[in-house]
């Protein structure tokens, strides 16, 4: 339990970095940056939160990356990716 917090922001940026990072597949418009730059912030708060109160942090961290995917990738697209939880099976 005490390597938790040192965890969840690598957790967080294996799961939020590949859905706000700008992708090289569409045109970029004003809306992919802001999507961008949000995830960086999320990241960047994340992280200072983990560093500045490692054991108050964790239950926090963990509800805010279990939040992102229930808002955020439950509603993104369902295409399987080489290398995704489902080629595992």
């Amino acid at each position: 339990m005490e390597q938790l917090p040192g965890l969840l922001p690598g957790i967080a940026e294996l799961i939020v970095f590949p859905v706000t990072v700008l992708s090289d597949d569409t045109d970029p418009c004003a809306d992919s940056f802001v999507l961008d730059e949000a995830g960086v912030i999320y990241l960047m708060a994340i992280r200072t939160w983990a560093t500045h109160a490692p054991a108050a942090a964790a239950p926090g961290i963990a509800r805010t990356i279990a939040h992102f995917v229930g808002q955020v990738l439950a509603d993104a697209p369902k295409e399987r990716r080489p290398g995704s939880a489902g080629d595992a099976r």
